[in-house]
């Protein structure tokens, strides 16, 4: 029996091994039916040989051709019957296209539309061909002559009206129809307005204060900004003009700690009233540390009082360099001043002042080993030159390096050789994988990029173009004031003026420079008020500003009137549950912290009163102690173990909602929830934040950062911390 089996075996080993010897076309089924569709408009479909079946794993060549005037818009290969099962065929050039038989019935179609003329009414304006294909865009380019201001852009079709055409980021365009069109545009004369009654502006000065104004002279309706300064202990009470015979009095409101007013038809004299404020007796103190490879002092550093100057000394020792230095949790390690002449020989001594705050100060430094790591150039010397630069943090300055370690800032200057400019600029890490990294563009001019150095070796490649001499300058019509550039167009790296002129009761709330490649410019501001100015880049940019009502403009020029967040910023600044990172910034994109998040609701709760709660890195004296003590012993929020809370850690998405749905159930709200499984990433909320994540969802608290995404364990930012806050205060109202 066993004999008989061995024998069984072993010829099944043999028919398999002459099966897997048969070429593969043997195994192959058919034949099967090639259909070419038609008859089409504009054009035909022919398979080459006149063949009209094929094996499966057959090639087969076929051509669209599209008939004389007309143009091959696309091909489609589908199964006979059912056109959503798709074969995509490979172009081979000439109209001619290929693709594998598979092992069923196929049709090829085909579609075509026809080429019509485009004219320009004009002289002044261009298009972008003379003969477009039905379905394909025309772009439309107006150019104003000297001293005119483009109002209209229009096309029109053989036998209709003329369509108006509106500016879609600074481009004019539609889409080729049926017939031949003609396209033109209209103008307007720009006149001069004759220059406006000034009327004079005098300051009446205090002993406790001083006052001033940023023009001695002003026209009706003009803006007026006044600074006001005060002594030690004072504080401004209130600030007003006056005609000079006192028979009008106005108060002058403060948006956002700034004064300014509309300036009336006749001379004023501007008055402030100041309240005597005692200074607070508490002292206060400095604690810092440091990682190996350095020492960092304080000086002085205990029974410090408010406003007192605080000197910090950072010593990185020999092989080493700052790499980071905060102070109250700030980063300030571009601010620290470095003993130039001791800095190189003898042991770099860094130094950096601050004014002590009404709270305990904890300062840290961070120290890491030069450089390391290599950085490979490669570009055609013909046409230009690549430079490096390392940042170094004790020289302050960058210096030529071709090598850095992980961390470091590195500068690439790109110089293209006259009529070249560069195309293209790509840089990628020297391992196994290649992974790109990451770089930005200099505000000051497009040839100078900036990266962080990984931890591998990298490759650098610039590729050089011939260059365009100049680009035009487009400038967007804006709703409540004027908007003008001092030239139509400019050349790469040339300076363009800019006039922001904002109607009586509102302000410049943002001012955008954008690229033909979407990319947003930096604007500087000009000595002159209202006037702006920019760098431009090797292409065409579009200007645009936005001006916001006086009485609702916030003090941040990184947030826009027109952002998506410019409401919730605005809602918690106005309910003082979030203040900026400074005077002027927001820093709407940066993450929050713990901390942050637990004072914020401490704030909305009316700041009630707790002792400590008990955690190690919780301290006495910081922002958010209290808010973390009241938080902790309500069950409002839980520490990151038994003893530490983790005050500065950035919060992920799900952590926020989990310590909203908390304080909701405090305030004697329901824990409802909804399902969430619709979202693809539902499965990475964690367990102990799904209830919180699914009340979140259902009472509009949180949205998706798409319609099918959560983004539970992503941090977030304060833009969204803001939008968050509002959602919630609008649910519990």
């Amino acid at each position: 029996m066993k004999s008989k089996f061995k024998k069984l075996m072993a010829a099944a080993l043999v028919l398999c091994l002459m099966l897997a010897l048969l070429p593969a076309g043997v195994l192959a089924e058919g034949p099967y039916t090639i259909t070419a569709d038609g008859p089409l408009a504009n054009g035909t479909v022919t398979v080459d040989g006149g063949i009209d079946s094929a094996n499966e794993n057959d090639t087969v060549t076929f051509t669209a051709a599209p008939n004389e005037g007309c143009g091959l818009m696309s091909v489609k290969v589908y199964k006979t019957g059912e056109e959503s099962t798709t074969v995509s065929p490979s172009p081979v050039g000439d109209g001619k296209y290929t693709f594998t038989m598979p092992a069923y019935d196929v049709t090829i179609t085909a579609t075509f539309s026809a080429y019509h003329n485009v004219t320009c009414a004009t002289s002044d304006v261009t298009v972008n061909s003379p003969s477009v294909m039905e379905g394909d865009w025309v772009i439309v380019t107006p150019a104003a002559k000297e001293g005119y201001d483009l109002d209209d852009v229009w096309y029109q079709y053989e036998g209709s009206e003329q369509t108006k055409l509106e500016a879609t980021n600074g481009v004019y365009q539609f889409i080729m129809g049926t017939s031949n069109v003609t396209v033109g545009a209209t103008f307007t004369e720009i006149v001069t307005p004759p220059e406006p009654v000034k009327y004079s502006i005098t300051t009446a000065q205090s002993s406790y204060g001083t006052i001033g104004a940023d023009k001695q002279q002003a026209a009706k309706g003009e803006t007026v900004n006044v600074t006001v300064t005060t002594i030690t202990d004072y504080v401004v009470s209130k600030v007003y003009y006056k005609n000079y015979d006192g028979t009008v009095v106005e108060q002058i409101p403060a948006v956002g700690g700034k004064y300014s007013f509309t300036m009336p038809a006749y001379n004023v004299e501007i008055h402030a009233e100041f309240t005597y404020v005692p200074p607070m007796p508490t002292t206060y103190t400095v604690t810092t540390s440091s990682s190996v490879g350095g020492s960092v002092t304080a000086t002085p550093s205990t029974g410090l009082n408010y406003g007192e100057t605080v000197t910090i000394t950072v010593q990185p020792y020999d092989g080493y360099y700052l790499k980071s230095l905060t102070v109250g949790g700030e980063d300030v390690t571009n601010l620290v001043t470095w003993d130039w002449y001791w800095n190189w020989y003898y042991g770099r001594t860094g130094t950096y002042s601050f004014l002590m705050p009404s709270n305990d100060v904890n300062v840290v430094a961070e120290f890491d080993t030069w450089y390391d790591g290599d950085i490979a150039c490669i570009y055609d010397g013909r046409f230009g030159n690549v430079s490096l630069n390392v940042w170094s943090q004790a020289l302050d300055r960058f210096v030529p390096y071709t090598s850095a370690s992980k961390g470091d800032l590195v500068q690439v200057i790109v110089e293209p050789y006259n009529g070249y400019a560069m195309n293209s600029l790509s840089i990628s890490e020297r391992n196994y994988w290649g992974s790109s990294v990451d770089y930005w563009q200099s505000w000051k001019h497009d040839n100078v990029y900036y990266f962080y150095m990984p931890d591998s070796d990298v490759n650098l490649y610039v590729d050089f173009t011939e260059a365009v001499s100049e680009h035009i300058v487009y400038v967007d019509k804006a709703a409540n004031g004027s908007l003008k550039a001092d030239t139509t167009w400019a050349a790469d790296g040339q300076i363009v003026y800019v006039t922001a002129t904002p109607d009586t009761g509102y302000v410049l709330s943002s001012l955008f420079v954008k690229t033909a490649k979407g990319d947003q410019l930096k604007v500087y501001e000009a000595k002159k008020a209202g006037v702006y100015y920019f760098y431009m880049p090797d292409q065409y940019v579009t200007v645009s500003a936005y001006f916001a009502p006086a009485a609702s403009a916030l003090p941040f020029n990184d947030v826009a009137y027109t952002s998506w967040y410019y409401d919730a910023v605005k809602f918690v600044y106005d309910k003082s549950i979030m203040d900026g990172v400074s005077y002027y910034r927001f820093a709407p994109d940066a993450t929050i912290t713990r901390g942050m998040v637990v004072t914020m609701l401490w704030r909305m709760a009316g700041e009630p009163y707790e002792a400590a709660a008990g955690f190690t890195d919780v301290a006495a004296g910081r922002y958010y102690t209290t808010a973390v003590a009241w938080a902790a012993k309500n069950g409002i929020v839980e520490g990151m173990t038994s003893t530490t809370f983790a005050p500065d850690q950035a919060i992920t998405r799900e952590q926020l909602a989990s310590i909203l749905y908390r304080y909701a159930k405090w305030l004697g709200f329901s824990g409802y929830g909804s399902d969430i499984s619709g979202y693809t990433d539902a499965g990475k909320v964690s367990s102990y934040a799904y209830d919180a994540m699914s009340w979140a969802v259902r009472s509009g608290v949180v949205t998706g950062t798409s319609a099918k995404v959560l983004d539970p364990q992503g941090t977030a930012s304060r833009a969204a911390a803001a939008q968050m806050f509002m959602n919630f205060y609008n649910y519990i109202k």
